[in-house]
């Protein structure tokens, strides 16, 4: 799980939605990381994420937590027998 934890304890998804209370998974001073990351608020923000966000609009360009879940993706979703570095 990526995200932002902000000063006040708030848990965001990513940069862009910070400080909107759509995308806050709670807070480490009121719920355990636990709790957090498989509760309820979260879940249904993933489901958000997933189906009615429009990341072209309302992302940013770049994204560099989207280049990590892609390559994290690949690794367990492999597209190809190898992947050269070079």
């Amino acid at each position: 799980m990526f995200g932002v934890i902000l000063s006040d304890g708030n848990v965001y998804s990513c940069g862009p939605f910070l400080d909107n209370p759509d995308f806050c998974y709670g807070n480490i001073y009121e719920s355990s990381v636990e709790e957090i990351v498989y509760g309820e608020k979260r879940r249904k923000i993933l489901e958000f994420a997933k189906t009615k966000l429009d990341c072209k609009k309302e992302c940013m360009p770049n994204c560099r937590l989207d280049a990590i879940n892609r390559s994290l993706w690949e690794l367990k979703n492999p597209t190809v027998k190898h992947i050269d570095f070079i």
